[in-house]
Formats: C-alpha cells, structure tokens, sequence
C-alpha cells in the first residue's frame, strides 16, 4: 500500500513500512518495488533534479555503491563512469542524466565503470523519464547490466 510517500506491506507475519520518493510511488504497487529490488539489474531513479533518490541493491554490486544524493554534474566522477575508451563520461550526455533533463529514453548505451578495486566492467543501460499521473515530470529511472 502506499501512503503519503510510504510504501507499507505485508512480508508474511511482519509489516514493512519504508518511505519511497514520489517519484517511485506514483505508478509502482508495493510488489512491483519488491521486486525491482530483487533483480539482478541496477536500477536508480532520480528526481526531478537529477538527485539520486533511490537504488537498488543490484545497482550497489554492479558500481560498486552508489551515492544517494548525487546530482548530475557528480554522476560521472562519483560512480567512476567513463566511456569505452576509457575517458570521463560527460555527465550531461549519461542516460540517466538525459531521461531528466531533456525527457530522452535512450537504449543500449554501453559505458565502463571503473570499480574501487580497479576492475573495469562494461555496462549496457537504458534510461527513462517518469511521470506523474497529470503527466508532470518526476524525475528518471536508469537500469543497466554487464555486457
């Protein structure tokens, strides 16, 4: 169930409440957002400002961490993004970055991120903005795989 920005439900004999951003409540019920938490793709959403609001634990594994918080111009330098050819990401020109600030949906795009340990890891994303129910702009969700 959701209410006022908080998403509750049943697991067995144990209620979970937890808040949710808006822009992770309007269209998902609360088992669509257990489950996005439980797949192997990483998947972000950010609000209207580009700030990181929510991932989930896929998300972590495949970065790395992720910063919740972070807005567009950090997107690159904090996640450790780059291009194939091994130079900076522009922060602008990310998936994520283009589903909130132009309402793009961008598919397949392939970039490499550049693990604490030093490892690289290619990664296909797809983004998206979201909307709310009088279509007004919520913000965009990322989801994205190793190659």
């Amino acid at each position: 169930m959701l209410c006022n920005g908080t998403l509750s439900f049943r697991g067995g004999n144990t209620r979970v409440s937890k808040p949710i951003h808006p822009a992770l409540a309007m269209p998902w019920c609360p088992s669509t957002v257990a489950a996005v938490e439980q797949w192997p793709d990483g998947a972000i959403v950010a609000d209207v400002d580009g700030r990181l609001v929510w991932c989930n634990p896929a998300a972590h594994a495949l970065l790395g961490g992720v910063r919740l918080g972070a807005i567009i111009a950090d997107y690159s330098c904090m996640h450790r993004l780059f291009t194939l050819d091994e130079r900076p990401f522009p922060a602008d020109d990310l998936p994520l970055a283009r589903a909130v600030l132009h309402e793009e949906t961008c598919h397949d795009v392939a970039l490499k991120v550049r693990r604490a340990d030093g490892r690289w890891t290619v990664l296909t994303v797809a983004a998206q903005p979201l909307h709310g129910t009088h279509a007004e702009p919520l913000g965009g969700i990322v989801l994205f795989r190793a190659a």
